[in-house]
């Protein structure tokens, strides 16, 4: 279990963190609590697993405990490096929560939001349209 110390003392348990490229998609499973004080350990992380070669990327949040507005904040900053890319992203949500705060946020608008890696493996590669696009959020 990997801790983190912020400024008050208080430990923070990181997030965890796989990679893998399947179907030539990237996962990237984050399981935990993304939230402040551990969004920049998962982002410098990711980053330093970056594969630009392949035909898109599916962040797997299916054990994610919490997530706030620094989490959201990082996947938005890496749908903007994707879409530099021209390459598209989808997010795998199976809490109800979680898929509420996606909904409230209105991010599912900006990409899409599957309950399954199948389901993701086939929009990432038969394509959508944002129905809000990335640069209008």
């Amino acid at each position: 279990m990997r801790q983190l110390f912020n400024n008050q003392d208080e430990v923070q348990i990181l997030p965890k963190l796989q990679l893998a490229i399947e179907h030539n998609i990237q996962v990237i499973k984050i399981s935990g609590k993304f939230i402040y004080g551990t969004t920049k350990y998962a982002k410098d992380t990711i980053k330093e697993s970056f594969d630009d070669s392949v035909n898109g990327y599916l962040f797997d949040m299916s054990e994610i405990e919490y997530i706030d507005s620094t989490g959201f904040g990082v996947l938005i900053n890496f749908a903007k490096t994707i879409a530099e890319l021209e390459r598209k992203m989808a997010i795998l949500v199976t809490d109800s929560f979680i898929f509420d705060l996606f909904k409230i946020s209105k991010l599912d608008l900006v990409f899409p939001v599957v309950k399954s890696k199948e389901d993701g493996y086939k929009i990432l590669n038969d394509g959508y349209k944002s129905v809000l696009p990335l640069e209008n959020y």
